[in-house]
């Protein structure tokens, strides 16, 4: 939510005081001359059995090579990477978020990528974590406070947590009025639906775009930090780099 007021926040902050919690922009190949036919002629007066059984033998053995290329590249195409990936995400609610279906969110990317994202307890929102005059919270602490509220996934170098938020939230070092998510040393993101949500806004509910917004928003954290791509030119893809505002945000799509 928009800190317009702070008083809910002010509570979860004031109880956190009091708790005890442990709590990522942006080939020239030279034309040679053709092939000099007098280059073959030694394997044209090779015997007809011996260029056949040769052939065979290459086909024989680049044949699964390619197989396997061909197979990998499309692992590559459908997942982001290929092979096995032994990194593990998890999502990490930080301050109540009554409006967010966490559940929903993991069951999407388990059907889309096949992840199985695990939700952690939540984490009560801290007063260090916010910019009092701006009313926002400040991505940077954010990264922090979620370091220190799950220590031993924060030291995992196979942990991947991606912090979700429904309170405001800018990045400290740049001159940006907001940001939808903020990623950190390859490992850590946290996003902030605040400006997802058209009920901040003074719009009618709309649970369904909502999550779509929030779910763009996580999926590039994901293929980022997870899948390990770079970020796209393309308006259409998610890892669209120039995601400047809500519009540009509506008008990409939610794959790769």
């Amino acid at each position: 939510m928009i800190l317009n007021t702070n008083q809910q926040f002010e509570r979860q902050a004031i109880n956190a005081r009091s708790s005890s919690r442990d709590a990522n922009q942006v080939t020239d190949k030279p034309s040679g001359q053709e092939p000099d036919s007098r280059t073959f002629t030694p394997l044209t007066l090779m015997p007809r059995e011996f260029i056949c059984t040769f052939f065979l033998l290459v086909v024989l053995f680049t044949a699964p090579a390619v197989s396997l290329a061909q197979t990998g590249a499309g692992n590559a195409r459908r997942n982001g990477v290929a092979g096995k990936n032994t990194t593990e995400v998890y999502f990490a609610p930080l301050g109540n978020i009554p409006s967010l279906s966490l559940e929903r969110l993991v069951t999407f990317y388990n059907r889309k990528f096949g992840l199985a994202i695990k939700t952690l307890p939540g984490l009560p929102l801290e007063r260090s974590s916010v910019d009092w005059q701006r009313r926002q919270l400040v991505a940077e602490e954010l990264i922090e406070f979620m370091r220190r509220g799950y220590p031993r996934l924060a030291s995992d170098s196979r942990a991947i947590l991606i912090g979700i938020t429904e309170f405001d939230m800018y990045i400290r070092k740049y001159n940006w009025q907001f940001s939808f998510s903020y990623r950190a040393q390859n490992r850590f993101a946290v996003v902030s639906s605040a400006r997802l949500n058209p009920v901040s806004f003074g719009q009618p509910a709309d649970q369904a775009l909502l999550h779509t917004r929030l779910r763009k928003a996580i999926t590039k954290d994901i293929g980022i930090l997870y899948f390990h791509l770079p970020q796209s030119n393309s308006p259409r893809s998610v890892l669209y780099r120039s995601i400047l505002g809500i519009d540009d945000l509506d008008r990409v799509g939610e794959d790769f």
